[in-house]
Parts: structure tokens; sequence; C-alpha cells
């Protein structure tokens, strides 16, 4: 298989995959076969529920956990596909324009030239995102490389070896991030470009097995790993979170 692939790991919660993720990806034009890779025992109801539905499903079944989802999909692919991962809740994907926030109408597009840039910037580029948040006073059109968090939810990758799966779900995005970086391939995230989801309040998948406690420990176990990296903050929810210590470079920067 070759070209751009795209990939949902949904958690066990069909409804809230068919009325966000696949509504947003069919008003964005998808046009394409969308994976969606879901835990043991419910490839039938998630069956059902994209029966009828605009876009295509190739619905597979792995073990249980984000992380074993996307290591099962990507052992599917040859090497060098350009994959595109997007979590089961996306409820909209919005670029900044000069007049404000706007749908994405083409999303094909959209990730064709995230890729294009990864090529651009080289071929030890293998990881790209986006803002990871839906807002224009926040937002900007630049393209942050290294230290700028790329969120989970929706990525783009070249399926290598050299990209590492994380083992564990708690903060899987981070993880990837920081050992790609940390052994000198660049990262990059496209800040025009956001989502609108609910990180930690939709019910399902891990909410149902994050705790405080392990949320902690993961946050002190990378920033033992990564000392010069990251270190630990306090959200505004009071839930602890990594910060990168150097800001990023933009690309006009990083291409000087």
């Amino acid at each position: 298989m070759s070209g751009t692939v795209w990939c949902c790991c949904s958690a066990g919660r069909p409804g809230t995959f068919v009325t966000k993720t696949l509504a947003t990806l069919a008003r964005g034009g998808f046009s394409d076969s969308l994976w969606v890779i879901v835990p043991h025992g419910e490839q039938t109801v998630y069956e059902m529920a994209v029966s009828g539905k605009p876009v295509h499903c190739i619905i597979r079944e792995a073990p249980r956990g984000l992380t074993n989802q996307r290591r099962f999909f990507r052992d599917l692919m040859l090497p060098g596909t350009e994959c595109v991962f997007i979590d089961d809740d996306i409820e909209a994907i919005k670029i900044k324009t000069p007049t404000g926030l706007v749908h994405v109408r083409n999303v094909h597009r959209l990730v064709d030239y995230v890729f294009q840039l990864m090529k651009w910037k080289g071929d030890d580029c293998l990881l790209a995102g986006v803002y990871p948040v839906a807002n224009r006073l926040w937002m900007s059109l630049r393209v942050s490389l290294n230290n700028a968090y790329i969120p989970g939810c929706f990525y783009c990758l070249i399926n290598d070896e050299r990209v590492p799966e994380p083992i564990d779900d708690e903060l899987e995005d981070y993880g990837r991030q920081l050992k790609l970086q940390a052994a000198g391939y660049p990262t990059l995230r496209i800040n025009w470009i956001g989502v609108q989801t609910q990180y930690f309040k939709n019910p399902g998948g891990m909410q149902t097995l994050r705790t405080p406690e392990r949320r902690k420990n993961a946050v002190t176990e990378m920033t033992m790993m990564y000392p010069t990296m990251v270190t630990r903050k306090i959200r505004k929810d009071g839930t602890p979170d990594l910060r990168f210590l150097q800001k990023p470079s933009y690309w006009q920067d990083a291409t000087a």
C-alpha cells in the first residue's frame, strides 16, 4: 500500500465516532477509505454504526488501548506510508484566515500540504501536527519547529521504524515527539490548523482508565527521561502536564 492512509483508533464509543469524527471528515470532503481500529469484540457494533454513512470505513479489531491500536495499524502499512491519525471525538478541523476561523472543506489537500512541508524540511522529518485547539486568538500563521506540543488527536507521520510507538497511553503524544526530538529528528506544528475536541471530558476511552495518580506518574517519568527538554506544569483545572523548556523556532528561522 502506498500514498496517504487515514486511521482512527476508536476507544469503544461508536456513537461518538459517528457524530463527531465521521461527520467532521464528511464535512471536509473526505473521499478515501478510513481505517478504523477498534477493540476486540466490537467490529460488528461499529459496522452497524457506520452503515450508510458517507465515509467508507475499513474496520479491524486490535487489543484495547490507543498505542496498541496504532501499533497494530502501523504494522499493516508498508514502510514509508504517509499516515494520518485522527481521534474518534474530533468535532471540527478549522483553519485560521484573515477574517477568522473556517471549517476545512478539503482535508486531503490540507494533509497533502502538511506532508509537503515535511518533505521540504528533509527526509528526517517524520512527524507533524496541528495546534491543540481551534482558537483564532491563539493560533498563528507560523509553523513551529520542535518544542511545540503536537497533540495525538490529529497528526501526520511517515511509517518508519525511527518513529517510536509508546507503550503507555498516558502522554503518548509527548512520548512520541520527545523521543524523535531527542534523536535529532525535527518535528513540525502547523499553527494555523486547529482542532476542536474535549481532551479530558469525553466519556469512555482513556477516561475510564485515567487517574490523577497515573497522570502524575507519567508526567514525572517524562521529566526524568527528558530533563533538558520538558518540565512539569499544572493546568488551570489542576491537571499535571508538561511544558517545553525551550521555545520553538519558526519556519523562517529554521530555513534561514
